[in-house]
């Protein structure tokens, strides 16, 4: 049985209250690791200024990556800091990782 969690985004006038958005990385491969990367350290004026990374989702047990912790799917989903997720998955995955 597959079960599936859905996450609450803020309505339209609730986004413009919000200065910064939390994100979470799906996938700590190149791709995702270069994301944590460049949201620790945006480029100055990058709409990356905007982004918190609040922990990342693999499905590896790993160790914190550059000072950022693992989290779990339902974490990610149930927090209200989180508002943004980047799937740095295999393309093959993605359409798995939206359910």
């Amino acid at each position: 049985m597959r079960t599936t969690a859905q996450a609450t985004f803020p309505r339209v006038g609730q986004v413009e209250a919000v200065s910064m958005f939390g994100a979470v990385v799906v996938g700590i491969g190149t791709a995702g690791w270069v994301r944590i990367r460049d949201m620790l350290a945006p480029l100055s004026g990058s709409p990356a200024e905007k982004l918190a990374v609040r922990g990342f989702i693999s499905r590896r047990s790993l160790d914190t990556q550059q000072g950022v912790s693992q989290i779990s799917v339902e974490e990610a989903v149930s927090r209200e800091d989180i508002h943004v997720a980047f799937i740095c998955t295999d393309n093959i995955s993605h359409e798995d990782s939206v359910r």
